[in-house]
């Protein structure tokens, strides 16, 4: 894709080494492709910019404009269309068996499924706010592939958590706190209960989230 916009080859070699879970619905391979994107385009000296990366971007993948730009986004389209948001700042707890989801393989079981009601875009100016309004259409989706989810769902909301929800299209569930310190001591009490469950924590709401675990 590089090559066609630049009309020159593009010869990169990358070594990746993942940190957080494959199928976790985390983005890691939308992160990885856009990071890939922006060090080619400053290590090669390709002189794109940050509106043309993403342009490409798109053509790579429907996430990875979203990692290109950072920070919170609301996204329509595939994906690739991204308009500024705000929400509060908060902290996540991460939590996923060690199971996979693949993405097209849970889309599939959607399409599958009673479309759901249409929501108006998230607005979000307080902590309760976005519990009240974050949402993911995907979970009956993902919950009929692998049904082992809904304890690990039950095992986060009853560990102390203002809302559970899944992240992309699984396999990792999320529970919504206020500070990190409080997404830690969950986080510490899930992997009591369940010690094969992969566990994170990562702030929201910063200009471009930052993970703290």
């Amino acid at each position: 894709v590089l090559d066609a916009r630049v009309s020159a080859p593009c010869s990169v070699s990358v070594t990746i080494t993942k940190r957080i879970p494959s199928q976790a619905g985390l983005g890691g391979g939308s992160s990885d492709a856009a990071a890939t994107l922006v060090g080619a385009n400053q290590l090669l000296a390709l002189g794109l910019s940050d509106e043309e990366l993403l342009e490409v971007a798109a053509q790579v993948g429907s996430d990875v404009a979203f990692f290109i730009r950072g920070g919170v986004q609301y996204a329509t389209g595939r994906g690739e269309i991204l308009a500024s948001a705000t929400i509060p700042k908060a902290a996540v707890v991460l939590a996923r068996l060690p199971i996979g989801l693949p993405t097209l393989t849970v889309y599939r079981a959607f399409d599958g499924m009673t479309p759901p009601p249409r929501h108006a875009p998230l607005v979000a100016q307080t902590f309760d706010d976005l519990v009240r309004g974050v949402r993911n259409d995907l979970w009956p989706a993902a919950l009929a592939l692998a049904p082992g989810l809904g304890r690990l769902a039950r095992a986060v909301a009853v560990a102390g958590v203002s809302r559970v929800l899944l992240c992309g299209s699984g396999s990792t569930i999320a529970g919504l706190v206020t500070t990190v310190s409080e997404a830690e001591a969950v986080a510490t009490h899930i992997k009591r209960q369940l010690p094969e469950v992969w566990t994170g924590v990562s702030l929201l709401g910063a200009p471009r989230d930052t993970s703290v675990a």
